[in-house]
């Protein structure tokens, strides 16, 4: 199994795309797939061929479209909130403490709420895009602070409702792109779950 952050960046960049809106995927959307779990070959990457196959489908397109609406922003009934307050605060109250955990977490890595300014901060595409960010930067030198960020995060907050999110889409789906997705979606978090164990960040915290 693959440690590299590099490749945890590239695969957690994909998966926020992959719950964005369709109408916002860019033109490359497959082959983004494809790529982007290719370094766990045996575990993901024939989960992510399939996501791929449908998301180039153009004639799908507009079924998914709605399949993503009726999923995550139906105006009468949300099937599968896309917020971690609904799966992380007993009172599911949007822009709350849970969202001010993803919020304050942001602005301690430097970010801001960045182009999902209408969304709250703990949306499930921004939150992806989040630990994309964490691990890119890991990526990029030895500062240990940006792994740090990505365990705490993974096992205080998105780690914990991800996988609970993949369930309720998998239940809702109605199309196939997203019963792939939510497969995907599940095998990637057991793959992070084992990269971030909380006891790495015992480790890098007693040796600086």
């Amino acid at each position: 199994m693959p440690g590299n952050a590099e490749y945890r960046a590239n695969a957690f960049l994909v998966l926020s795309r992959a719950y964005d809106l369709p109408a916002t995927w860019p033109e490359e959307m497959g082959q983004l797939l494809r790529k982007g779990f290719v370094p766990w070959q045996e575990n993901l990457a024939g989960l992510a061929e399939a996501v791929a196959a449908q998301a180039e489908c153009l004639d799908r397109r507009p079924r998914i479209a709605q399949a993503h609406s009726k999923l995550f922003i139906d105006p009468f009934q949300i099937l599968t909130p896309p917020w971690a307050a609904y799966y992380l605060d007993p009172q599911k109250q949007l822009l709350g403490r849970v969202s001010q955990y993803a919020a304050k977490a942001y602005a301690e890595a430097g970010l801001g709420r960045g182009k999902r300014q209408t969304e709250p901060p703990d949306h499930v595409a921004h939150e992806l895009e989040f630990m994309y960010y964490l691990a890119f930067y890991e990526a990029q030198g030895d500062d240990p602070v940006w792994r740090v960020r990505s365990i705490r995060f993974w096992n205080e907050h998105l780690g914990r409702w991800l996988p609970r999110l993949a369930d309720s889409v998998a239940e809702n789906a109605q199309e196939d792109y997203y019963a792939r997705l939510a497969e995907l979606t599940l095998a990637f978090s057991r793959v992070i779950y084992a990269e971030l164990d909380p006891q790495t960040l015992n480790d890098n915290m007693a040796t600086n």
